[in-house]
């Protein structure tokens, strides 16, 4: 095949932590850096996010990128490493849609002991990974064109909520993410001397968005100490006017999703058409 004519590629049962997997896609795919346009990795058996770091930053077509496991809601083996994805320089702004799922480290509010419960982690700690979440942000930002966000938080295996439900994805939610950052840390209900930011403002351009999904619940947010309210809707409603599905109430495991808070009930309002939850699975 002519080299850089390549603009669509789906790979099945990708498995980087083996040696052959990985040289035979970074070997195929370094030849049409510069033409492809979709990348899709489905039915992965692992992904650390070396070989995705090689497509973003050498890739400057990029439209799609699409990383899933073939079981849905099993995500612990597909979770990107936050460094590989924060840390280098994203050659294409042309991203239409974004489907991740991201190991945040010490942002994550692992469950101990087989249940979620929060805890505290040194501020240290919490500093460096919040650098590294910014990046993210700071990268996904610059797309402009982008229509479908989809970033899932990447969980350990066998872990529940104490009625014996599986901990699942759409539980959590990046923090910080839909919180804006001069709110972060000034709310006074936070003022528990943990150190916390607010990355929603660096969305700001992505006034084409039509879909946020994944790890975007807001019946979580309080566990981590974030607030998202009125503000928050409204800088939606400036920023992301065509926002037809956030998945900020979702529906689990056949358990009704919760009904939103008043300041979304509003957003509903102010964007016809606006869902909560949705059947989508990936």
């Amino acid at each position: 095949m002519p080299k850089d004519t390549l603009e669509s590629f789906c790979y099945e049962g990708f498995y980087e932590s083996s040696e052959l997997h990985r040289a035979k896609l970074a070997s195929f795919l370094s030849n049409h850096f510069l033409s492809l346009k979709e990348i899709h990795l489905w039915n992965c058996y692992s992904v650390c996010g070396f070989s995705v770091t090689q497509l973003l930053h050498f890739a400057p077509a990029l439209e799609s990128l699409v990383i899933e496991n073939g079981i849905p809601g099993i995500l612990y083996n597909v979770g990107l490493e936050l460094q590989h994805l924060s840390n280098v320089s994203w050659a294409s702004s042309r991203f239409r849609k974004l489907q991740l799922v991201v190991d945040i480290g010490h942002l994550s509010y692992l469950p101990p002991n087989n249940f979620h419960q929060a805890f505290s982690l040194p501020r240290l700690h919490q500093d460096v990974a919040a650098t590294s979440f910014g990046g993210l942000m700071a990268n996904i930002g610059k797309q402009k064109d982008l229509r479908v966000l989809d970033l899932k938080v990447a969980l350990p295996r066998h872990f529940f909520h104490r009625d014996g439900r599986p901990w699942v994805y759409q539980d959590e939610s990046f923090p910080g993410m839909l919180t804006l950052n001069r709110r972060a840390g000034n709310d006074p209900e936070n003022q528990d001397g943990r150190l916390r930011r607010g990355f929603l403002d660096m969305l700001a351009g992505l006034s084409k968005l039509e879909e946020l999904r994944g790890s975007v619940s807001l019946n979580s947010r309080d566990d981590q100490g974030y607030s998202t309210g009125r503000e928050e809707a409204e800088w939606m409603k400036m920023h992301w006017p065509r926002l037809k599905i956030a998945e900020f109430y979702p529906a689990v495991g056949g358990h009704v999703a919760n009904d939103p808070d008043d300041e979304f009930l509003w957003l509903q309002k102010a964007l016809p058409g606006l869902i909560y939850s949705d059947d989508h699975s990936a």
